[in-house]
């Protein structure tokens, strides 16, 4: 199996600092451009299955892409972003320092009628081994969340959570990872690829918090 995470374009909530978590989400103007930029470059790559959150803005940066690709789709809850409860719609760096003046763990606290890091990963769990139970050899593209990634990527790579929520996941960005068919051994894989964004484009500017998902 081959596994391309691509995260959604950029939002207004992403652009103006403020928390989305599971709320819908709404593609600003460079994030549109950046989704036409990402299908036109997977224009040319083969899907057996697409994945999407069910959320508006997965399924916004998903749509240009299905110009180009018949492969069936499946929108699910189960690779939405992390729920950050109350907090949602408030400015992602008040978060941060409640966080901090609580001491409270990032990867462990849950906000009210939210959801932790960790909770976030035990739910994309039995997703992750389904797919590698179905998908034996084939190409799979999942459209999703800029925290979904990071969650996922500590359990693709078997590396600490911690650790893999250092990493920059850019808007529109692709995370892939690949699995030899018959031993089902990690083969490669590669974080944040953005070539359908020059670095000198004022799309490829820098990543959001990753509370900013």
């Amino acid at each position: 199996m081959k596994l391309y995470l691509l995260r959604h374009g950029e939002t207004i909530q992403n652009r103006d600092g403020i928390l989305q978590g599971q709320q819908p989400g709404n593609l600003s103007s460079r994030g549109i451009e950046q989704a036409k930029r990402v299908a036109d470059y997977l224009k040319s790559f083969s899907f057996h299955k697409i994945y999407c959150s069910d959320l508006q803005r997965t399924r916004d940066t998903l749509a240009p892409i299905l110009t180009h690709h018949t492969a069936e789709v499946s929108y699910t809850p189960t690779i939405r972003e992390r729920s950050f409860g109350t907090f949602e719609g408030s400015v992602a760096k008040d978060y941060l320092s409640y966080v901090a003046t609580h001491g409270l763990c990032r990867l462990s606290h849950r906000p009210e009628e939210g959801e932790s890091y960790v909770d976030m990963q035990e739910r994309l769990r039995p997703f992750l081994q389904e797919l590698s139970d179905s998908h034996l050899g084939e190409n799979v593209l999942l459209c999703t969340h800029g925290g979904t990634i990071r969650a996922a990527l500590s359990l693709l790579l078997e590396r600490p959570l911690e650790e893999m929520l250092q990493n920059r996941i850019d808007n529109t960005s692709l995370s892939i990872v690949e699995y030899c068919p018959e031993s089902r051994t990690r083969l490669a894989f590669s974080i944040n690829e953005t070539p359908h964004l020059s670095s000198s484009d004022e799309l490829a500017r820098d990543a959001a918090l990753d509370t900013r998902q």
